[in-house]
């Protein structure tokens, strides 16, 4: 009989054996049959059926023996299901030997194997057809065409991924009109499309991922490229379905490499050397590198759906780490277009509906190239088909299974009753005992999981396994999805398995799982969530091994932070405190320190200065004084904002500093020194100024600039000029922070750091705002929009809305300041620990006042009074609107616990906002003494402005509140000077809206000095301008005074 030779192998008849590169390779009888009848029949496809009738005749075999043994015919000429280079899949009909051969007694073989190749793209309709053989020619021109259609001549791009291969014995009904809405989106034709989404909503079991499956064959068909990517149960694995995503396109030769940016999230195998983020780039904030990061990503598979259009599949979105979410919220924001599109399934009922999942589907709403499809059940016909058993009451089943596809299947054949417990059951039963051990201790593994793993957790070889697991296949327990790859055939099939372990039990495989992962993966980073997690899991009840679950838990977290995963790093830390129970003081305070620093580096600062007082805590029964430092230092970085009183920080800080200074002094070496010192004249300069000590911050300021200025850092001395002006001098004196706003301007260049360098020029900000230069306050403003958008940081776009916001509403642009104000609120919402309400209640305040419409606000500004009684801000806003809608009587009410205090408020960010409101209020209600004291104590901010906090409202100048005093008081002349002074620097300012406000009041000046023309006409004036410009309060009441007179 003749020889065969393919590859680096021959193949000879007549002593049965197959030689390869290094000799005779032992094959048992059956693998051989199988391989010699497939290189017999060279491309032809042989169907399952041919081969089962040619190579073992009559004897019953069932299909995943067959399975078994093309497996091992692969491994016999060093091929798999991957490359396929010699056998090649034709899923759902059969098999191709591909390879070239050569035929004779004494055959040629090539020095090599061919190119590794994978499965081509299937005909439409292949997917679900288990016909029987097709016919020889068709089968060649149906193979070169689709040859033909792969780019460049590489056909491993076409693949459709193994897990969206359909199971044919599981037929796929209904769904007609979501198919139809899908699909649409899929092929979307314009070529300017952003990108596209396809969401399938529903609950567990109703055929959420095998209607993407269908999609993603369907536009695999159509000619599509297709990427299939998961969100595991268990862990919470940074960016975890586009890693795998990347991981089976990076290997493409027609498609772009893969940019730097991208290459650190793949194994050193898939996308080379490893890259840290950011690496080679100007020193950036972790915001403005996840940006880069995902522009990188969107760019990358933009260029790759130029060769094709791409198809994503996420499955189980609602299992996604808060990196996936990150990164699918920027994709779903992204302007331009883009011929991909996004297929995500997740479940939206409890106890697995996502509320992050849930902000992305409001998003999604109503933008273009999007659908969202909520599945229900299948309707009677459809389970009927699906069902496939006669006899049974359909109406019974459907009242049983509400029409899931999932319950549907679990029907019973012969009763009609529906359980997922006692489907799984019995179909378990119809197994052998190991092989349902196998099973259940496969559960604990995961929902997929791999055949090398499995064996090695197990103990056994891997081809004894892999009978058990084609069996538990041929029970629809389980899913070969390729690569020696398995998955429970739902999820639900495995938390049943699961559930049937005891706890104890359950912790030992775990430890056995985790024992497989190190033995069969190593090191590899991309499987440290996964061993770190199986050995956590297993350390609760093996106290042993605690120490090894906290050292992988903290590598897991390092990797987690590498990749700008912070709460997922947070999560692992946190996991590895409670395992550290047992540890000494240092480890734990180390770890409280990483744990801290992950949660401030997610922007969760509130919950990071609790960690971060833990540390200083568990420091102090230690000897390390740099852990010491650090944590008091990341306590105050973390704690200090606005109204936040600073004494803690001070006290951890000074307790801080006299220990590093005891141990310099005792000779001791602390290699971070300098740095520790500069971080803490800092911190200690702002916690004094945040606890109300100015004359102990002088002192601070002082030390620190001298240190700043040793240490010849221009980026230190900005640090320390921007704090003492941000808390200190721009709300004191403005000619004493000129020079330092000057010093802050020259710096500008030399500042390495964005957030101190986006601080100074906040700085400058509200300096030119206070000083009334808006010009200047423009031109920084621009400047600050580049800088900002180079470091992609939420805050300080948050913080440049705040200041559009307050030059829209001090130009009197109510429309604009509105809008700008729901922006602002918006992006409040996307910091974890900003909230925005009290700002947006500010403004919306002042702007329905202007629009006249302050009446409607009444019934909500006495709820949020009686919620905060006594608040400083909203006490006197309260008196405000009731003085201004005639209710003075309880205005004074209200205001009676203030007065008694003589207005002595703390000087905090938000004095002189209340002292308008207080303004406004006891010029109203006519209480000359009330007026008297705050003439008193705001005199001091004449010729400024006046700010909310960091520049949230501007109100004009404090010369017309002064004014208004004045008049009050009956003092004309210096009322007349002082409204003669706002109405200048408004005007100058370009305020419509506060410039008219100083000309109304000013005419009652003018007025009460008996020159009524004067005053009559600078009301037309107001009445004119304030009209044109849609201020209707200023309209309303110049147009009253013009037809009555005064009236207050």
């Amino acid at each position: 009989m003749p020889r065969y030779g393919f590859g680096a192998f021959v193949l000879d008849s007549d002593t049965v054996e197959v030689t390869g590169p290094d000799g005779v390779r032992e094959v048992e009888p059956q693998v051989f049959g199988v391989l010699q009848y497939l290189v017999q029949q060279g491309d032809r496809l042989v169907t399952k059926d041919e081969l089962l009738e040619n190579v073992w005749g009559n004897r019953f075999v069932s299909e995943s023996a067959l399975t078994t043994r093309i497996k091992q015919a692969r491994r016999a000429v060093d091929d798999d299901g991957v490359r396929q280079w010699a056998i090649k899949t034709v899923h759902g009909r059969g098999y191709r030997f591909v390879a070239p051969v050569e035929v004779g007694p004494d055959p040629a073989a090539p020095v090599s194997e061919p190119a590794a190749t994978a499965p081509d793209a299937p005909e439409p309709g292949d997917a679900t057809d288990t016909a029987g053989t097709a016919d020889t020619a068709d089968t060649e021109v149906a193979a070169a065409t689709r040859r033909a259609a792969a780019p460049d001549g590489d056909r491993s791009v076409t693949a459709l991924p193994d897990e969206l291969r359909m199971d044919a014995r599981r037929p796929f009904c209904g769904r007609v009109e979501e198919l139809r809405r899908g699909a649409s989106i899929i092929d979307a034709p314009e070529p300017d499309a952003p990108i596209g989404w396809v969401w399938i909503l529903g609950e567990p079991g109703m055929g959420k991922s095998r209607l993407a499956a269908e999609l993603a064959a369907g536009a695999h068909a159509r000619g599509h490229r297709i990427a299939f990517g998961r969100n595991s149960e268990d862990l919470r694995v940074p960016y975890q379905p586009f890693v795998e995503v990347l991981t089976q396109l990076v290997g493409d030769p027609a498609l772009p490499s893969l940019p730097d940016a991208l290459a650190h999230l793949l194994p050193v195998s898939a996308g080379g050397a490893q890259h840290g983020p950011g690496a080679g780039t100007a020193k950036v904030d972790d915001e403005g590198r996840r940006f880069q990061l995902f522009e990188a990503l969107a760019g990358w598979l933009t260029r790759c759906a130029e060769v094709r259009p791409v198809v994503i599949v996420i499955d189980d979105v609602h299992w996604a780490a808060p990196s996936t979410l990150q990164l699918l919220a920027h994709l779903q924001q992204r302007p331009g277009h883009a011929r991909v599109t996004l297929v995500l399934t997740a479940r939206d009922t409890a106890p697995d509906a996502s509320d992050r999942v849930a902000d992305l589907m409001a998003t999604a709403q109503g933008r273009p190239r999007t659908a969202v499809l909520a599945l229900a059940g299948l309707d009677e016909e459809d389970a009927a088909r699906l069902v496939a058993a006669e006899g049974l009451d359909m109406a019974e089943v459907m009242r049983q299974t509400a029409g899931n596809p999932l319950f549907l299947h679990a029907v019973d054949p012969v009763s009609g009753e529906a359980q997922i417990e006692g489907a799984v059951r019995r179909r378990l039963n119809t197994l052998p005992p190991e092989v349902q051990d196998t099973l259940r201790m496969m559960s604990v593994l995961g929902l997929e999981f791999e055949l090398s793993v499995a064996a090695a957790a197990h103990g056994r070889d891997e081809l004894d396994l892999l009978d058990e697991l084609e069996a538990a296949c041929a029970a629809r327990l389980l899913e070969d999805i390729g690569v020696e790859r398995f998955r429970f055939t739902h999820a639900l099939v495995r938390s049943s398995l699961r559930d049937q372990l005891s706890s104890a039990r359950r912790a030992r495989m775990h430890r056995r799982m985790a024992e497989a992962l190190a033995e069969v993966f190593g090191a590899d980073p991309l499987r440290l969530p996964e061993l770190a997690y199986h050995t956590a899991e297993a350390a609760r009840v093996d106290r042993s091994l605690r120490p090894v679950a906290v050292e992988r838990l903290m590598r897991a977290a390092e990797v987690a932070c590498d990749r700008l995963s912070f709460r997922e790093a947070a999560d692992l830390l946190h996991e590895a405190r409670q395992l550290a129970g047992d540890a000494d003081a240092g480890s734990q305070a180390v770890l409280a320190l990483a744990a801290g620093n992950a949660e401030h580096r997610a922007g969760r600062n509130m919950p990071a200065a609790r960690i971060f007082g833990e540390a200083i805590v568990l420091a102090r029964d230690t000897d390390d004084v740099t852990t010491k430092v650090e944590a008091a230092l990341r306590y105050e970085d973390a704690r200090w904002r606005p109204g936040l009183a600073g004494e803690r920080s001070l006290e951890y800080l000074e307790e801080a500093a006299a220990l590093l200074d005891e141990a310099v002094a005792a000779g001791e070496e602390v290699p971070t020194e300098p740095d520790l010192r500069a971080r803490l004249a800092v911190g200690r300069l702002r916690a004094l100024a945040m606890s109300g000590r100015p004359e102990e911050a002088e002192a601070a300021f002082a030390g620190a600039l001298r240190l700043a200025t040793e240490m010849g850092s221009p980026t230190l001395e900005a640090n320390v000029l921007g704090v003492y002006l941000g808390h200190v001098v721009l709300h004191r004196d403005l000619e004493e922070a000129r020079p330092m706003i000057e010093r802050l301007a020259e710096l500008e260049r030399d500042i390495e750091d964005g957030d101190i360098a986006l601080h100074a020029l906040h700085d400058r900000i509200m300096f030119g705002t206070l000083s009334g230069d808006f010009a200047a306050v423009r031109r920084l403003v621009g400047t600050m929009a580049e800088l900002q958008r180079r470091y992609r940081s939420t805050f300080w776009e948050l913080v440049r809305a705040n200041q559009e916001a307050m030059e829209a509403f001090y130009a009197g642009d109510l429309e604009a300041s509105e809008r700008l104000t729901e922006r602002c609120l918006t992006l409040a919402d996307r910091l974890p620990d900003e909230d925005g309400t009290g700002t947006y209640g500010l403004r919306m305040f002042l702007i329905r006042r202007e629009q006249d419409r302050l009446a409607i606000l009444m019934p909500m500004i006495r709820t949020v009074l009686a919620r905060t009684r006594g608040d400083s801000l909203w006490t006197p806003g309260l008196a405000w609107l009731l003085a201004e809608t005639g209710a003075t009587e309880d205005a004074a009410i209200v205001l009676a616990e203030l007065r008694e205090t003589g207005f002595d408020l703390p000087r905090d960010a938000m004095w002189s906002t209340v002292m308008v409101f207080l303004v406004e209020a006891v010029v109203r209600i006519g209480d000359r003494e009330a007026c008297r004291v705050l003439r008193e104590r705001l005199g001091p901010l004449a010729g400024s402005n006046i700010t909310t906090g960091s520049g949230q409202v501007c109100f004009g100048r404090a010369d017309r509140y002064l004014g208004m005093l004045s008049l009050t008081l009956g003092d004309l002349k210096a009322a007349e000077q002082q409204l003669g002074a706002a109405l200048e620097g408004d005007a100058d300012g370009g305020s419509v809206l506060f410039a008219n406000d100083s000309r109304f009041w000013l005419s009652r000046v003018r007025r009460a000095q008996g020159h009524d023309a004067e005053a009559d006409a600078m009301l037309r004036v107001v009445a004119l301008e304030a009209e044109a410009s849609g201020l209707a309060r200023l309209t309303r009441v110049a147009r009253e005074e013009l037809l009555q007179g005064p009236s207050t």
